[in-house]
């Protein structure tokens, strides 16, 4: 694996910085490798060295130090190592105990694993009707409940929301997940999140408030819909589709890019998305996983930004459709290419929002945008209009770096505001603008 390979495992940039002031082979008394494994000793500031070492089969780690993320910075500094000084390890027939008990461990639990998924017992149709019957009388519930409180809040208007504490949103969004609707606690949790930034929340506030009413009217109505939108709405809401009836929906086969990939902490549990872009179709596609902190490790894959999966993806069901489920699929390095040239991404989104009010986020490729700075604020502009942009300070300033004042090829998340930067096309190589992040 190459830098950007290996960078795209690390948890964010922060661990990217600390591992980089590790990358000196003086900072390792210990570097060794097999066929299966990466291992090393690296000084802390104890007097035991911490043990790291990484399963090249899959792009396992295990260190011996304190740290909660995973990769941790050791394990990314050794990666960087084998990859750019591999000349300072020293090649070995056998790996020591704590690196083959470590790799035992992992063989036993994917063969477990593997002997569970062959002995699951047939799926008891009726018991799964039963339990689906019983959420949907709670997501019923909880929707009827959400109803109310708008219609109260229609009646007194909502002037005062502004002043209601966080615990006030946080009790709302707690109720809906006893009523087994996630999708409606997150909507409550963002407008929490949009009250306690102290700008002038009220016109987006409104919107949201709007987009919520919408979409309860249309669920206490969800069988009189369209296939389509039925299934929009329970996506909306926060109503699992079962694996097995994703895989049955059909593939779309192509060689995927992978773009991005990042991990957000919220509520106790890590998201991971990972965003793809088909070459033949020029369809997008995202890949969600979810995990407890303390778990972090089970989201390690061995792809990332630089890589093509070639073969098959299964989409979820909705209106215009992102999440995807990958079934078989090779992973190889994207090599040269260049930026795919998309018909308007924001016309095309605005059709989409016509048909689908709870559109939300959404991908976009833009060409010939050359990033402006005015009044303190972000810009990408193209000659006919400006567009608003949000990144860090330090993705501004390495999407300068690459323009140089001319214009190229950018991605992005477009909310209907504003495009969130991701990364951008020089010529013809992709760069990740997410691990150039770092604390301002």
């Amino acid at each position: 694996m190459d830098r950007t390979q290996i960078i795209a495992l690390a948890p964010d940039a922060a661990s990217v910085k600390a591992a980089d002031k590790l990358t000196t082979p003086g900072k390792w008394p210990l570097l060794a490798f097999h066929d299966r494994a990466i291992w090393g000793h690296c000084k802390g500031s104890g007097s035991t060295p911490y043990q790291t070492r990484i399963d090249r089969q899959g792009s396992g780690f295990k260190c011996s130090c304190p740290s909660r993320k995973f990769p941790c910075k050791h394990g990314v500094a050794l990666y960087l190592l084998f990859a750019e000084e591999h000349a300072a390890f020293s090649e070995q027939a056998e790996a020591p105990d704590w690196v083959s008990e470590w790799l035992e461990g992992r063989d036993s639990r994917a063969e477990k694993k593997a002997t569970r998924a062959a002995s699951d017992k047939p799926v008891d149709e009726k018991a799964q009707a039963k339990r689906r019957e019983n959420r949907e009388q709670k997501v019923k519930a909880g929707v009827e409940e959400l109803s109310l409180w708008l219609a109260d809040i229609a009646r007194t208007g909502f002037a005062e929301l502004p002043g209601k504490p966080y615990r006030y949103w946080m009790d709302l969004a707690a109720r809906m997940v006893d009523a087994q609707a996630p999708g409606l606690a997150g909507r409550m949790r963002s407008l929490g999140n949009l009250v306690a930034r102290g700008d002038d929340p009220m016109p987006q506030l409104a919107a949201e408030l709007a987009g919520l009413h919408l979409l309860l009217k249309a669920y206490g109505r969800i069988d009189e819909l369209a296939p389509q939108m039925q299934a929009e709405l329970r996506a909306q809401v926060g109503i699992p589709v079962p694996e097995a009836l994703v895989l049955k929906e059909p593939a779309v086969v192509d060689d995927w890019q992978v773009l991005e990939r990042c991990q957000v902490e919220e509520e106790n549990l890590v998201r991971q998305e990972s965003w793809l872009l088909g070459r033949k179709e020029q369809r997008f596609a995202k890949v969600l996983q979810f995990a407890h902190p303390t778990q972090v490790h089970g989201l390690a894959l061995n792809w990332g930004p630089g890589d093509v999966l070639s073969g098959a993806m299964h989409f979820y069901p909705g209106m215009n459709g992102l999440r995807v489920l990958p079934g078989e699929f090779e992973v190889r390095a994207a090599g040269a290419q260049a930026a795919p040239t998309l018909a308007d991404p924001l016309t095309a989104y605005a059709e989409q929002s016509a048909a689908n009010p709870w559109l939300g986020t959404q991908p976009m490729i833009i060409s010939q945008l050359t990033p402006v700075s005015a009044d303190g604020r972000q810009w990408l502009a193209d000659g006919t209009r400006v567009l608003p942009c949000s990144s860090s300070r330090a993705n501004w300033w390495r999407l300068l770096a690459l323009s140089a004042g001319s214009p190229l090829a950018v991605f992005g998340e477009w909310d209907g505001r504003q495009l969130r930067l991701l990364g951008a096309w020089l010529a013809e190589s992709y760069h990740s603008l997410q691990m150039a992040e770092a604390p301002a």
